[in-house]
Parts: structure tokens; sequence; C-alpha cells
């Protein structure tokens, strides 16, 4: 009977001693996910990702068990998974930036910091969604507070540049040393761009090359290329060319498109080492390739004349238009030329007018007189003499030669103006003086043909040969007497 009573006592026992024995970690940290445990959703999920439990053991994987349990501890406030899933679902070819707006949201909210800035750049970009200036510095905002070294960077970016905010150059720069302080060598290089440009601040280039330098110890390419323009330069340091060779080479390296131009330059010019077209012609189409305007401008220039590379005008054009498109005023009136001369391209003037415009209004004093030029002589665009006339005096003050000599010939032909030949005289000589080769041979003609000014032969044969000099061929004439 004893014996009996104790086998009775001691099955339950022994059952229920297997009963435990047969859950595996795996198995425990599901059930303690159902019951609303998120960092056990973790462990589970993972094991089931991956084929092996927290011991170490294997177990049979079950992605798409995976992927719901995961789901779950990201519902359940496990910041990292939720940034996890949101990072899978923006790469690939196809990236679903919808969402991962949700689960970048979802993980900053739970204090997975480096989620606020990437929540933060899909606002300010508009990856698939609208842009939102406001909601990007408000995800900015929250990770800088959990100290995010790139959110307090970006918040930064966004005070300097005014976006959804008041512009505020010394909130920038304190953010940007905040960033900087805690490891972002983006922070560093953009610190120290605002010493070396005075923006919030006095010009400083010891600073600048203290942050520049931090910037490209961090790893920042930015930071390396602006320290290579300090040592080319020697601001604040000794020139030093090697140095900045090495410098724009590692930020080349490391995706920083201008360190490439600048590399190209150095080479294209034998700046401080041996000039290789060749190498200066893969540095820049690198540079292009990076969507840096000067890179892409300087290409052009090197299909156009060949250097480094064989002539290919269509090609040059393509670069020239690429660098226009990122905003680079020189590139846009050179396509406006182009345009013009029907080179690489079919001839067409109101294009051409389009792009010395737009050439004119990025500050390009060429861009304004061509453009002028344009309504000056009603070419692919409707004559107007007052616009011709403001652009040329706005391109004359600024010693642009072509500009004066065209607004020298308004004042001769009495173009929209009185004629006036002293002021004409006076116009071609500020372009001769500036050596343009029209506006010594028109002024040639002044002193010859005693046009406001009493006849003076020596003078004139005098502004015909430097006029033929510099690439005239009406001065050459003149000079053999050809023209009467």
């Amino acid at each position: 009977m004893i014996s009996k009573l104790k086998i009775a006592c001691l099955l339950p026992v022994f059952t229920l001693a297997l009963c435990n024995c047969s859950k595996t970690p795996t198995d425990i940290a599901e059930d303690k996910c159902n019951q609303g445990d998120g960092k056990a959703c973790v462990e589970a999920g993972t094991a089931y990702n991956a084929g092996v439990d927290s011991k170490g053991k294997k177990i049979e994987v079950d992605q798409e068990k995976a992927k719901s349990i995961l789901l779950k501890a990201c519902s359940l406030g496990q910041g990292e998974i939720c940034a996890s899933i949101a990072d899978e679902l923006v790469k690939g070819q196809n990236p679903d930036f919808v969402a991962a707006t949700e689960f970048y949201q979802k993980a900053c909210e739970a204090g997975f910091k480096s989620s606020c800035s990437n929540l933060g750049l899909i606002f300010a970009n508009g990856n698939d969604i609208r842009q939102n200036y406001a909601s990007s510095k408000k995800a900015f905002e929250k990770g800088c507070a959990l100290d995010d070294p790139r959110s307090c960077t970006y918040l930064g970016v966004v005070y300097e540049k005014g976006d959804s905010t008041t512009q505020d150059f010394a909130k920038a720069m304190e953010l940007y040393k905040k960033g900087c302080d805690l490891g972002n060598g983006q922070g560093c290089a953009n610190l120290g761009l605002m010493y070396y440009s005075a923006l919030g601040t006095k010009q400083d280039y010891p600073n600048a090359f203290k942050y520049f330098s931090k910037g490209c110890e961090l790893d920042s390419p930015q930071g390396c290329t602006n320290l290579g323009n300090m040592y080319a330069n020697g601001l604040s340091v000794k020139t030093d060319f090697n140095l900045a060779s090495d410098l724009f080479n590692k930020a080349c390296l490391n995706g920083d498109a201008h360190g490439c131009s600048n590399l190209g330059l150095m080479y294209h010019r034998g700046i401080g080492i041996k000039t290789d077209l060749k190498k200066g012609f893969e540095y820049f189409h690198k540079s292009c390739q990076g969507n840096d305007r000067e890179g892409c401008y300087y290409l052009g220039q090197t299909l156009q004349e060949g250097t480094g590379t064989n002539v290919d005008l269509p090609k040059a054009f393509t670069a020239y238009k690429q660098s226009c498109s990122l905003n680079y005023a020189q590139a846009c009136s050179t396509v406006g030329i182009m345009y013009i001369n029907g080179d690489g391209v079919t001839e067409d003037d109101s294009e051409a007018a389009n792009y010395f415009s737009k050439s004119c209004t990025l500050g390009s004093v060429e861009g304004c007189t061509n453009i002028g030029t344009m309504y000056q002589n009603g070419r692919g665009i409707g004559r107007d003499y007052a616009k011709a006339l403001d652009l040329f005096k706005h391109s004359c003050a600024l010693k642009d030669a072509l500009a004066c000599t065209n607004m020298g010939i308004m004042y001769a032909y009495g173009q929209g103006v009185k004629e006036d030949f002293v002021k004409a005289r006076e116009l071609f000589t500020m372009a001769c003086d500036g050596q343009n080769s029209l506006g010594c041979n028109l002024l040639g003609y002044i002193y010859r043909d005693a046009m406001g000014v009493k006849a003076n032969k020596a003078k004139a044969q005098a502004l015909f040969k430097k006029a033929c000099a510099l690439g005239n061929q009406d001065g050459c004439n003149n000079v053999k007497g050809k023209n009467k």
C-alpha cells in the first residue's frame, strides 16, 4: 500500500518534469512573447530567423514565423527591431520608403536614436512621400535630444538653410559642434566650413583647419576635401601640394565627388604634381558621375578640347549641360555658346538665350553679356535695347571687356540711346584696355575717321595692330590698309 502510494505520488511529479523538459528556449521565449514580453519576442524571432536558439542549438528556420514575431516585438516597443525592419525595407532596387517611415517612426519613439535621423532624412528628401521639412526637423530634434550625432548635424543643416524655421547660423554652429563632439565627422566639416566662409561668425581659418582636420579623422570625405583645399592654398598652414593631393584622393575614394574634381585639376594643370592629362580626365569623369558641378564642367572642357581623351563634342555638351543643371553658371553660358555654334548639338538660338539667361541669373558676368547680345541683336529672343543696355552696364562695370564693346556699339549707332561718339570712345577704350580685340579695332576707327575726336592716324594704326595681335582679322586688314 505504501509503495503504491509512493508510485502514485511520484508519477505526477515525473510527468510534470517531462513537460518542462520538452520546452525549448525558443518555445519559452515565444510563450512569453505571446504574453506581451517584447524582449522575448526578439529572442524568439531572431532564433527562428537564424536557425539557432539562445543556447546555440540548431532549430528549424522559419522566416515567416520570424517575421511575424519580430513585427510583434516592434509593436511592443523594441526600437532596434523596428529599425532593423525599416532598414530592410529601404534596401535593394525597389525600396519601400512609405512602409519604412512607419517603422523608423516607431523606433525613434522607442528611443532608438539613429532611426530618428533616418526618419528625418526621408521627410527631408521626400522619398516616395510628400517632402515635409517640419516633420524632418521634429525627427532630428528628437534624435539630437537622444544624443544621436547625425541628428544633431542634420538639425544644424536645417537651421543653416532655414528650412521650415528661421535661419539661425549661431544655432547651426551650436548643433554642428554637438554633432562633432559626439563623433560625427560631417558635423565637424560643416562647422569648419562656417568658420571658413564667415557664416554666423568672423572668418577664422585656424578654427576651420581644426574642424576640417577632425572631420577628416572621423572619416568625413568633405572634411578631407576642405582640408586639402587649405593645404593647396596655404590657408592657416604651409602650402603642401603632396598632402593636398593625398587628402583629395582619400576624399575621392570615400565618395566625395568634389575631392575627385580637385585631384583631377591638380593632374590636369600640373599643380604640385606631374601633369597627367589622362588621369585628370579620369578624375573629372568620376567626379561628374558623382554629380559634382565643377567636375562635370572640367569634364566638358577635356572632351571639347581633346585633352587626356579624344574630342567628343556631343559628350562635352552633355557634361556641360549636367553641370548647368547643378547650377554652375559658367557651364550654362558654355551650353548657350554650343547652341549658337551648333557644337555637338543642333543650332538653336532660342535655347541658347534660355541658357545665357540662366547663367546670368546664377551670377555669370559672361552669361549676362551673352544674353545682352541676344537682346541687342534680336537673336533667339525679341530685340530689346533697354534690356541689352542694362545687362551691358552691369557686365562692363564688372570689367567684362566684351560688354563694354557692345555698349559702345549701342552708343556709336544710336541703338536705344542717343548717338554719342564720345561715350562710345570711352567704352571702346575700356574694352581695348581689357584686351578685347573688337573694342581695339572699333576704337581705331574712331581715331582714323575722327568720330567725336580729332583724327589721329598714328593712334588708329597702333590700335589696329593691337586688334590684329589679339586675333581680330578686320584689325589685320586695317593694318594693311585693305579697309577704307
